[in-house]
């Protein structure tokens, strides 16, 4: 840190942040949610469409423990929760969109991606 701006250079990207004291948590917090989205894609890409929607636990109550695809589901519906309750600092009309079962692991990919 030098004169009051801290340079963080994610491990995840190339992306180097500068910035003001005030917004280094800001920063070094999507940082880890960029190395996270990267290693949760890392974990799932090679999932096939019949090991995606198998079910899993046969004895759970809870329908979002199922199968790969029922515990993705809501991790994708949550992360873009978050985006729209950031957005919605700013615009109060942003609208989150409804939980979707994506059939395919590169569909959970590209919405993964989307956060970023």
């Amino acid at each position: 840190m030098l004169g009051g701006t801290l340079c963080i250079k994610t491990h995840v990207t190339t992306k180097t942040f500068c910035r003001s004291n005030k917004r280094n948590a800001v920063l070094v917090l999507l940082a880890e949610y960029e190395k996270v989205i990267r290693e949760l894609q890392a974990v799932i890409k090679n999932i096939s469409p019949t090991n995606l929607v198998a079910i899993l636990d046969n004895t759970t109550t809870n329908p979002d423990c199922k199968s790969i695809q029922t515990i993705l589901t809501p991790v994708v519906s949550a992360g873009y929760s978050y985006c729209i309750y950031i957005q919605n600092l700013k615009n109060p009309n942003a609208k989150r969109t409804d939980k979707k079962y994506n059939s395919s692991i590169s569909d959970y990919q590209n919405d993964l991606e989307g956060y970023i």
